[in-house]
This record gives structure tokens, sequence and C-alpha cells, in this order.
């Protein structure tokens, strides 16, 4: 399953090592938070500014929508 974060990366255009390196984190530890496992809030801070989002558009996984 997706996770927001990932898919608002990809919709960023941004790289996850341009983002780890603005946000001041490995890019082992962004992998980690992209794949669904726990932010601290003050990642989760500096993710939201660069991705220009607010915080909780970065939290849990994308619903897929069925008909």
């Amino acid at each position: 399953m997706e996770t927001k974060l990932k898919r608002r990366i990809t919709e960023s255009g941004f790289k996850q090592v341009w983002i780890a390196n603005k946000i001041g984190i490995t890019t082992a530890a962004l992998s980690y938070y992209v794949n669904g496992l726990r932010i601290p809030p003050d990642v989760l801070a500096r993710l939201a500014d660069v991705l220009n989002c607010e915080p909780a558009e970065l939290v849990g996984n994308v619903e897929e929508v069925t008909a």
C-alpha cells in the first residue's frame, strides 16, 4: 500500500536524496518514513514545510477507492 508521504514526494518531483539533505536526515531514515514507519514530530514538520503541505497530509496510507 502506498503511503501519503510517498505519494506527496512523487507528486512534488523532488528526489528523496534532496529532501533528506534539505531537512537534515539520512536517506535511510527518509526511506523508513516513506515506507510507513513512525515519523518523529519534528521531522514531520520539516517534511511538510519542504513539501508545502500540512503535516496531517503526510501521515497514513493512501486509501484506494473502488467502484
